[in-house]
């Protein structure tokens, strides 16, 4: 958001090289909070802008975890009227409830407010997870298409499986799952899976 809320205020300024930094201290919502947000931004030219973010800590909610050092580049952002596209970003995270990253993702931001964001392959436990996410409003939707990803994982990224406490299952999910919500968590979850080696 803070980013979008940057490439907004870039769209009526002059031709002018701009280049903006914010940074804030702590953001807090129901059951999450990120701390040490920092967004720098750098006009290229009247239409384009390169655009970092970086999260140093994300509290996840719904106890799924926290993320360590998250950085969200994209080094050339585009604006066409007064949306923004993103074709080649780039993202990184040091330490999550999955594991690092260092992948690619691509992204829109429309005038109106409507967000959307595509991570085509986030590494998880050997196998890999595509993301599309889209929020408008304050309500979300969200796609992942796990493959061949471990069952313990893929219950920790979606809560599509509760694993009963002390159970040891063991296992590899492929398929489709969707989810949809708003800022007080998932509202509805449907899930399409086939499961490998299931024990």
């Amino acid at each position: 958001m803070c980013a979008a809320a940057a490439l907004w205020m870039l769209s009526p300024l002059a031709a002018a090289a701009i280049e903006l930094t914010f940074a804030v201290e702590d953001i807090q919502g129901e059951g999450w909070q990120a701390q040490g947000i920092t967004l720098s931004l750098i006009e290229q030219a009247p239409d384009t802008a390169s655009v970092a973010i970086q999260v140093q800590h994300l509290e996840l909610p719904d106890d799924r975890g926290s993320v360590q050092d998250l950085h969200l580049e994209c080094p050339e952002a585009v604006r066409s009227e007064q949306d923004w596209q993103c074709a080649n970003g780039r993202l990184t995270v040091q330490d999550g409830p999955i594991q690092a990253q260092d992948g690619s993702w691509q992204g829109s931001y429309a005038a109106d407010g409507r967000l959307q964001l595509s991570i085509p392959k986030l590494a998880v436990a050997k196998g890999n997870v595509a993301l599309e996410l889209a929020a408008h409003e304050g309500t979300w939707s969200a796609q992942l298409r796990p493959y061949r990803v471990s069952v313990p994982q893929l219950a920790i990224l979606s809560r599509v499986v509760e694993l009963p406490r002390g159970w040891g299952v063991t296992g590899r999910a492929s398929g489709l799952v969707r989810l949809d919500g708003d800022a007080a968590g998932a509202s509805r979850v449907d899930a399409d899976l086939v499961v490998e080696q299931l024990a």
